[in-house]
């Protein structure tokens, strides 16, 4: 309808079966030269219930993951130009599409590091709040928790400082829980497959890494872990 590429994030179910799906549009129709979030609602026979765009006129938005918060409430996360590059970025919105909260997330941890918005993931605690697992290249890899509000509660960095440039993923159980899965890279032929269980706190409960030797001696070269599940 109005012309833009729709970059897919990923898609989520609700109780009733309505699933929201989320991304990017380039170029957004809020700003022709720049990209923005967009987030659509979907009965469970397909029909588009709305369809969001959210961003600003000559700044560029990458929209990426949603969630759907224990309020009801969809929390799409990405990227901004806003303040350091790709800063982390999230639009909260009611299930009518409503916005109730837009949160940049810079100079964090009494600005010793920003929260980085790259290719990432989004989970959501049992009760309020939740998750992202995110990160650029060149990089740490950054797991972060936030209130239902998207308030920061806290922030960790997760292996070297190359780990940032491949995906992550994220996700909780049943106990609130938090397990993310990333690429531990260290340099061009050195990746490895890492794997950290915190729990709602941010303690560290286990951290495993996993060396794959493959063809020519790389690891893990194009490997990423683009999803990650817990059974409940």
């Amino acid at each position: 309808k109005d012309g833009s590429e729709l970059v897919e994030g990923n898609i989520q179910v609700d109780a009733t079966g309505n699933f929201y799906t989320a991304g990017r549009a380039q170029p957004g129709p809020i700003d022709s030269t720049n990209r923005d979030f967009y987030l659509k609602k979907h009965n469970i026979f397909g029909t588009n219930q709305w369809q969001r765009y959210f961003g600003s006129s000559g700044t560029n938005f990458f929209g990426q993951n949603c969630a759907i918060l224990g309020d009801g409430n969809i929390v799409q996360v990405g990227s901004s130009d806003i303040g350091p590059y790709r800063s982390l970025y999230m639009f909260i919105v009611n299930s009518s599409g409503t916005l109730q909260a837009s949160k940049a997330m810079t100079n964090v941890s009494g600005g010793t590091f920003t929260l980085f918005g790259g290719d990432g993931g989004v989970a959501p605690f049992s009760s309020s709040g939740f998750v992202v697992a995110s990160g650029v290249s060149g990089e740490p890899a950054i797991v972060s928790s936030h209130d239902a509000d998207g308030d920061l509660n806290w922030a960790k960095k997760l292996g070297t400082t190359e780990s940032g440039s491949a995906d992550r993923s994220v996700c909780v159980d049943s106990n609130d829980n938090i397990i993310v899965a990333f690429i531990d890279r260290t340099n061009n032929t050195d990746r490895k497959l890492g794997f950290v269980k915190f729990n709602s706190s941010g303690t560290v409960q286990w951290q495993r890494t996993i060396e794959h030797e493959g063809t020519g001696g790389a690891q893990f070269g194009n490997v990423k872990p683009n999803s990650i599940m817990v059974d409940k």
